[in-house]
């Protein structure tokens, strides 16, 4: 009976061996599955990453080639504007500040300012009553009608004095 016991036993074990055997040649087959199934799809991903890459690039070189059209217009724009606004009034203002200052520098030579505060003082005492419009006209002759009479010195009125009645 011994016998019988270690032959069921054996037999038992044997197809427990056999059983699990199956079961790992499946496993394996199925492990290679896995790995085709895994092996395309990342063959996929890696197609689609390679695809949003290039499109990437592409879309990056598109981007790029926009700003800079966009960066050169704008230049283009800042120095039109520079030429027609700025420099242009910078230019008109110098031009403008050059004529004043001739201008200026004419008026206020030391003889024409002497011609101008005699003619204001003139002008003050006509206005408060103490010379008459007629000696006026005298003093307001041009400097070259007022050298051609040497006979007349010429009296430059002192703020503050009070001429003859």
């Amino acid at each position: 009976m011994s016998d019988q016991l270690i032959l069921d036993s054996v037999q038992s074990i044997y197809a427990r061996i056999t059983s699990i055997s199956k079961s790992i040649t499946d496993l394996g087959g199925a492990l290679i599955a896995l790995k085709g199934v895994i092996q395309d799809k990342i063959g996929i991903l890696v197609n689609q990453i390679a695809m949003m890459n290039e499109q990437v690039k592409k879309e990056g070189e598109m981007h790029v080639e926009i700003l800079n059209n966009i960066s050169k217009n704008v230049n283009k724009e800042i120095i039109k504007l520079q030429e027609e606004v700025g420099i242009k009034s910078v230019e008109d203002l110098k031009n403008n500040l050059t004529a004043i200052h001739g201008i200026v520098k004419e008026t206020l030579k030391p003889e024409n300012v002497d011609i101008l505060l005699a003619e204001a003082l003139a002008a003050i005492k006509v206005l408060q009553g103490e010379t008459k419009p007629e000696e006026l006209k005298e003093v307001m002759k041009s400097p070259e009608e007022n050298k051609m009479k040497p006979e007349e010195p010429a009296e430059k009125p002192v703020p503050g004095k009070k001429g003859k009645k």
